[in-house]
């Protein structure tokens, strides 16, 4: 599967998971996965979420942040 991200809409998401400002994303998403391309500002966040029956992975293309993976603070980047 090939997805054009930049020909797929852009969608601000405010607190996303509850969490602060705002998550700027395109995302493709069907029954049985959701992709996403997203941006946080800086002092953005995503709310503490769990994913108990499906998997994330994140890929940090530029800045860097934290995130709280099995109950360990750690710091990402690209």
């Amino acid at each position: 599967m090939l997805l054009d991200f930049d020909r797929i809409e852009e969608t601000v998401i405010p607190h996303f998971r509850g969490g602060e400002k705002e998550t700027i994303t395109r995302m493709f998403s069907d029954p049985l996965v959701k992709i996403m391309r997203g941006r946080l500002a800086p002092g953005a966040s995503i709310g503490l979420h769990t994913h108990e029956t499906n998997s994330e992975i994140i890929y940090i293309l530029e800045g860097n942040g934290r995130v709280l993976y099995d109950g360990e603070d750690e710091t990402v980047s690209p």
